[in-house]
């Protein structure tokens, strides 16, 4: 079976033929290569016409995957960044260099 499907850089594929996912970690259209990593991060590299005659399958990020770490979003626009100024007083800013 092949794919229809254009390889998109940072989506997880399922590679039949491999029996594991990759991710896509590059995409030069005008060579037409294509950068793919796996979990252990071993590399490979293929071109488009190969690409279209994988048996190939998006997917989920997989268990394991540097991905995962990025679960936890950080809303800085909620941080208090006030109380860490504080600590340094106002006289900290440019002492260093004051003549």
């Amino acid at each position: 079976m092949t794919t229809e499907t254009d390889p998109i850089v940072g989506q997880w594929y399922f590679l039949s033929e491999k029996g594991e996912p990759y991710q896509v970690t590059a995409f030069d259209e005008d060579a037409g290569a294509i950068t793919m990593e796996n979990v252990d991060g071993d590399v490979e590299t293929t071109d488009i016409d190969t690409w279209f005659t994988l048996d190939i399958e998006a997917i989920e990020d997989p268990e394991g995957s540097d991905d995962d770490d990025d679960d936890e979003d950080v809303d800085l626009a909620d941080a208090d960044f006030d109380d860490a100024l504080d600590d340094e007083g106002d006289d900290s800013w440019g002492s260093e260099y004051d003549e």
